[in-house]
């Protein structure tokens, strides 16, 4: 399993056409070791779909995903689309009323309709498009084979595995799940349960972040200042 840590800057600024977390140099390093462990700068023509969730709780999901996504975007040149699958505000940048992913699963909408562009020529963005996500007939490896066949990456924002069963789903149906681990929050044993729910219904954990870390300095230093 890949593993990687990114820390959340501790300032609020940043840059408009950037998510707060890729304004911070050390977090964009790490997010872009991140890629690279996970393979997906070796895509070339073909493409890939991974399913982002946290293990008991969001866990600053919606950074990591974004983050990810400019990094495909911005440095590596790759087709990319976020897809939101879950009711999830956090830096959100598109309105509630707007066209997203509960309208491409019943049919009232297709991906041009609903892909959003942002900032960045590369990257694309899908809401949710509703409260919660129709589960009744619904097709998502037809849903993810759809959107593959339009962006090399598809990045899913998705709901924790051990609070809704359907993210496992959704990760047997992508190629891949990356697990968001909450620092001092999520433990061995929750991040154990949400890989076995994964990987019990056919999906693959590709990788687990650590994030949220907290540092500070040691209290000799402070001391001494």
């Amino acid at each position: 399993m890949n593993q990687g840590t990114v820390s959340e800057p501790s300032s609020p600024d940043s840059v408009a056409e950037t998510p707060l977390l890729v304004s911070s140099e050390p977090a964009k390093d790490e997010l872009e070791s991140l890629f690279l462990q996970l393979g997906l700068h070796k895509l070339g023509g073909t493409s890939r779909s991974l399913v982002v969730c946290g293990v008991s709780s969001a866990s600053g999901t919606t950074s990591v995903v974004r983050g990810l996504g400019w990094i495909a975007a911005s440095v590596h040149h790759l087709s990319t689309v976020v897809v939101t699958v879950t009711r999830q505000t956090e830096n959100s940048t598109t309105s509630v009323g707007s066209l997203g992913v509960c309208q491409l699963l019943d049919g009232r909408a297709t991906i041009n309709d609903v892909a959003q562009q942002t900032a960045l020529a590369h990257l694309h963005e899908i809401p949710l498009g509703g409260a919660a996500l129709p589960l009744a007939g619904t097709d998502l490896p037809g849903l993810l084979r759809a959107l593959e066949a339009e962006y090399r990456l598809v990045l899913l924002d998705a709901a924790p595995v051990l609070r809704q069963r359907m993210t496992a789903l959704l990760s047997a149906a992508a190629h891949g799940a990356l697990l968001v681990v909450r620092h001092r929050a999520d433990s061995r044993r929750q991040l154990a349960r949400a890989a076995a729910l994964i990987e019990g219904s056919g999906g693959t954990v590709q990788g687990a972040v650590l994030n949220r870390i907290k540092e500070s300095l040691p209290s000799w230093i402070v001391q001494n200042r």
